[in-house]
């Protein structure tokens, strides 16, 4: 296996908007990993009550940014997983990947020391009907200036069957001009103009287990329904710049005026729920 050059990661983020990440796990070590995940995700679940009537996307997300918890959706008649986070970066296994791996290094290079926003699995469960019409991240987090990485691992096989990602190549060059934040319970709107179309087509970047896509915040990407047998499982952070600020209105805000550096995660201790 060629070694990786971050630097030339982070040029091709540049340039494309994206890169793709080979696995760099050996195959044991993976599957280890991603069952301490998968226990995390179970202990959570079983602690996390049902939602309540009044709970909103804005009650659960703006929950979710204080303390690590479970968003649930509905498939035949069954409510199930379909988020967690948006603090899993707290859980030892997840900061092992993103400070000691090539994931820290590419995000070192494309950002100026890098810190963490939200770090969260993203599930679809078999015959989920849920999708991501195409957008940008940019849309719904709002950093000035907008230094945003996006990085998504496989937990599970991500193609097209499943609910795969897929990107507009070079999508990611345009400034942001339409955001919407939460309020009155769901997103809306913050500034005037007209919602962008998508500003071509996307392209599949199919996903096995172990393999990642990183791109840039402004980059149009999507993804469609799980019509296989399996669940799609995507560990999803997202990185900012520490010299980026916030506006008041974001739903997930950093603590004590900063998000954590990734060269700090290793030293923070394990404040999630525990599942030993």
């Amino acid at each position: 296996m060629t070694a990786l050059d971050p630097r030339s990661a982070a040029q091709t983020l540049q340039t494309h908007g994206y890169f793709r990440l080979a696995r760099w796990m050996p195959e044991s070590e993976l599957q280890t990993w991603i069952h301490h995940i998968t226990e995390r995700i179970d202990a959570l679940d079983a602690k996390t009550p049902p939602a309540g009537d009044r709970d909103t996307m804005e009650t659960m997300l703006r929950r979710s940014a204080r303390s690590n918890t479970i968003i649930r959706e509905l498939v035949g008649d069954e409510m199930v997983v379909a988020r967690a986070g948006h603090l899993l970066w707290q859980w030892p296994h997840v900061q092992r990947v993103l400070t000691d791996s090539p994931i820290a290094a590419i995000a070192s290079a494309y950002l100026d020391q890098p810190c963490v926003v939200t770090c969260s699995v993203i599930r679809k469960a078999p015959g989920s009907v849920q999708s991501y019409s195409p957008h940008r991240d940019a849309f719904f987090l709002h950093p000035e200036p907008e230094h945003l990485l996006t990085v998504a691992i496989a937990l599970d096989p991500a193609n097209g069957k499943s609910g795969g990602l897929g990107v507009v190549p070079g999508s990611h060059k345009a400034k942001t001009t339409w955001r919407v934040t939460l309020r009155d319970g769901h997103w809306q709107q913050t500034e005037r103009g007209r919602q962008p179309t998508v500003p071509g087509e996307l392209v599949a970047q199919d996903l096995d287990v172990g393999e990642a896509l990183l791109f840039d915040g402004r980059t149009w990407h999507g993804s469609g329904p799980n019509e296989s047998a399996r669940q799609r499982r995507l560990l999803v952070t997202q990185f900012t710049s520490a010299a980026a600020s916030w506006p008041e209105d974001s739903w997930i805000r950093p603590a004590n005026g900063r998000f954590p550096r990734v060269t700090e995660l290793a030293g923070l201790a394990d404040l999630a729920e525990s599942a030993r």
